[in-house]
């Protein structure tokens, strides 16, 4: 994840926010979020709704430092059916989202009438339809894996990857919906053995595909490649297909693919690909890596001498990054593809390139102090536009909410008691919160502004003794100082309990620390 890319990110949030439900892909982000965030996003969308979700979703994004957590991400919203934003993000080209914001808006207009002149029950039939094939998603996306395989790999392949879909949803007790569909398949099932045998049908590319391994490895015996593919499934049907060629014999193909869960796939872990990369670079086990879009960043094999881009391509920066990863001196990358889209695609991002190029080599020529000057002006400018742009302030909760320890479920206090402290610590008032914790010595106890720090607080009920923050000095008074974090806020009329990482989060009405209040 590059600097520009995350600045990128940052400055097209609105149209991520407007348009992601991040809860139908935190399944998919699993290796990059911890479990408490995971929770935080769908409390977010259940008390919120989607757009605070994604707000927060965002923000626990970009706080990762991880490598390879764009791509994650990108391989998340392909996986979940968000090709759209996919694209829009890849290319940070926006204007198809912008075109879908009008028809958005449409619908709010039309909103009112609909309530007024629909009747439910005369579209029910329609929604039903719309629930079946919600019902009908996974395979309907196994069939377009299916197709991805028969375009660029075999027939066979294809045929044997949805053979083994098929017997593992009939192992697993299928319902009526899905008894249908494998039924459908079976009758078809004889007819497309036949058609995945006959010669005719042979893929061409697979023949483009064959002629540059072979060429390049007689050329040298010691070359090692990179294969870029797509799709976890076609990873797979490649392998099958080069170990299955007896004119690739010399090939020893290894597999990388990402960490994410696809259905119920889950991905390749961190010691799996660990395994994969040293058995790679050790130019022993495997002289072929056949990847996804997880190995086209970050990764460095000093003796990969030829890339090949097998219908994959992206923006100007993959485009880099994969050609990248051909470290060797003469090392070539090809890119093999039918399709005159990508072609063009990839022609675009070479002139993207040249014209980068060409301003690193123009700034280069630039006085250094000219330099500087430029960028503080366009550094000033920018922050003059944003500190100009009204932030609207969140409407404080005024409704008395029960703050619970997060742990325990134990009632702690009400958020009527809590004050707070020089806008930025927050106390409880009354004598009952007093039993409702422990204090213990701090094992750190210092001095900072008006503070002094003396014991940490716990939860006061057995078995629990979760940590709810510390007992201070503040000035003449000694109190305790809780932490958001360590609660759980439940609304007391509906029931409904919300996670806070932070106190900034939750809006409630927040009301000044008095010391004529602790006399009373």
């Amino acid at each position: 994840m590059t600097t520009e890319q995350r600045r990128s990110l940052q400055a097209f949030q609105d149209y991520i926010r407007k348009t992601l439900d991040p809860t139908y892909i935190l399944s998919y982000m699993a290796p990059w979020f911890r479990e408490e965030e995971v929770q935080y996003i769908q409390a977010e969308k259940n008390n919120k709704g989607p757009m605070e979700a994604a707000t927060l979703f965002l923000k626990f994004l970009l706080e990762l430092q991880e490598e390879g957590w764009f791509r994650g991400f990108l391989d998340a919203l392909d996986h979940a059916g968000y090709s759209g934003l996919y694209e829009a993000i890849e290319s940070w080209d926006f204007k198809k989202i912008e075109k879908l914001e009008e028809y958005r808006l449409l619908l709010k207009r039309l909103q009112p009438e609909f309530k007024t002149r629909i009747i439910p029950t005369d579209i029910i039939s329609d929604l039903s339809e719309c629930l079946i094939n919600q019902e009908c998603e996974e395979i309907l996306q196994k069939y377009n894996d299916a197709l991805i395989i028969s375009e660029h790999a075999r027939m066979k392949d294809a045929l044997d990857y949805l053979k083994d879909f098929f017997s593992n949803v009939r192992a697993a007790g299928f319902d009526e919906i899905e008894q249908d569909l494998t039924q459908r398949f079976e009758e078809k099932l004889q007819e497309l053995e036949s058609v995945s045998r006959d010669p005719s049908n042979e893929n061409p590319k697979l023949e483009d595909l064959c002629f540059i391994l072979q060429e390049e490895y007689h050329l040298n015996p010691e070359t090692i490649t990179i294969l870029f593919v797509k799709t976890r499934a076609l990873v797979d049907a490649l392998k099958n297909w080069i170990e299955g060629n007896p004119k690739l014999s010399f090939l020893k193909p290894g597999i990388l693919t990402g960490r994410g869960k696809t259905n119920q796939n889950t991905g390749m872990t961190l010691p799996a690909q660990k395994c994969i990369l040293d058995a790679f670079k050790a130019s022993g086990d495997h002289n072929i890596l056949i990847a996804t879009s997880v190995a086209d960043e970050g990764i460095d094999i000093a003796q990969c001498n030829l890339v090949i881009l097998y219908e994959y391509v992206g923006n100007v920066i993959k485009m880099i990054q994969t050609r990248g990863r051909g470290r060797a001196r003469g090392s070539k990358c090809f890119l093999l593809t039918s399709n005159a889209g990508v072609i063009e695609k990839e022609q675009i991002n070479m002139y993207k390139e040249k014209m980068m190029n060409d301003s690193i080599l123009r700034l280069q020529t630039w006085d250094e102090a000219v330099f500087r000057e430029k960028i503080l002006h366009i550094q000033t400018h920018e922050k003059f536009i944003r500190d100009s742009q009204e932030k609207p302030k969140p409407v404080p909760d005024k409704e008395n909410k029960k703050l619970l320890c997060r742990k325990c479920k134990a009632l702690a206090c009400y958020t009527a008691d809590v004050r707070v402290i020089e806008e930025c610590h927050y106390t409880v008032l009354g004598d009952a919160f007093k039993e409702c914790f422990v204090s213990r010595p701090h094992p750190k106890p210092k001095q900072f502004s008006s503070f002094e720090k003396r014991a940490k607080i716990f939860c006061a009920r057995q078995n629990c003794s979760h940590d709810w923050g510390i007992h201070v000095k503040y000035k003449t008074f000694e109190i305790p100082v809780i932490k958001i974090e360590s609660f759980v806020v439940e609304d007391i009329a509906t029931g409904v309990q919300t996670l806070y990482s932070k106190w900034k989060d939750f809006h409630f009405e927040k009301i000044p620390f008095d010391p004529a209040e602790m006399s009373k």
